[in-house]
This record gives structure tokens, C-alpha cells and sequence, in this order.
């Protein structure tokens, strides 16, 4: 018993050590730019700039996951696809937030074309797809 906390004791000290670390090497670097309007910003509502994550999610009407799914993303430049999981969730890191194509097709289901705008590091859309066919 006293070994664990010993253990989690010292994973918070490194943990905490290395954040703090990070923060003033953030600082000395926010010090050395003359003009504060040149400082990167981030994302609203994203921890960092890298590039957006989208978790899309198919259900039903009555609210049950779509496994299967073939899930489409596309910008004029750039195809990204996948298929649904059991759970009806299929994760994509794009190339770039902005204006993108989702497309979703399921044999039984009404396909789904849609203009969608990406503008934050992390999205979760669900898509309720209706039972019928693909024109």
C-alpha cells in the first residue's frame, strides 16, 4: 500500500515538474516578441494548433449506433474515408479546418450530402440517418 502511494506520489512530481517547465519555457519565448499582435493564437475551444479531429457519429431514429456506415470527407483537394465501428463512431484527423463535404452511406439508410464548416481542433457530429434508399 505504501508502495503505491510512494508511485503515484512520484508520477505527480514529474508530471506537475514538466508542465511547469513548459509554461515558463511559453514565457521566456512570450518575453523575447516585441509586438504582442504577432503571438500565435490558438483555436477557440481547441488546446493546440494541430490539425482538427472529427468524431462523426451515426445513429438511428430511435438513437442506436450505424455500424458500418461508409463516412466521406471531402474538400475539392482532399478524400478522407472510413466505416463506422459497432458503436457507430468513426474518427478523422483532417487535413486542414474549414469548409469540407460529408457524405454518409449505409445500404437501407438515405444517403447523406452535406456542406459542413469545421472551425474547431475537436468535433463530434451525429448524424441520424432515416431507413429508405440512396438517390
Amino acid at each position: 500500500m505504501k508502495k503505491s502511494f510512494f508511485i503515484i506520489g512520484l508520477g505527480s512530481i514529474l508530471i506537475f515538474g514538466c508542465s511547469k517547465k513548459k509554461v515558463l519555457e511559453e514565457q521566456s519565448q512570450l518575453s523575447q516578441i516585441s509586438n504582442p499582435n504577432l503571438i500565435p493564437q490558438k483555436k477557440d475551444g481547441g488546446d493546440d494548433d494541430d490539425d482538427p479531429i472529427v468524431m462523426e457519429v451515426t445513429k438511428d431514429a430511435d438513437g442506436n449506433p450505424i455500424d458500418g456506415s461508409f463516412v466521406i470527407f471531402f474538400n475539392g483537394q482532399d478524400t478522407l474515408n472510413g466505416l463506422t465501428d459497432v458503436n457507430g463512431n468513426c474518427r478523422f484527423t483532417l487535413t486542414h479546418s474549414g469548409a469540407w463535404e460529408l457524405s454518409i452511406y449505409r445500404q437501407g439508410y438515405v444517403c447523406v450530402n452535406q456542406q459542413i464548416n469545421i472551425v474547431d481542433s475537436f468535433t463530434t457530429r451525429i448524424d441520424t440517418l432515416r431507413p429508405g434508399q440512396c438517390h
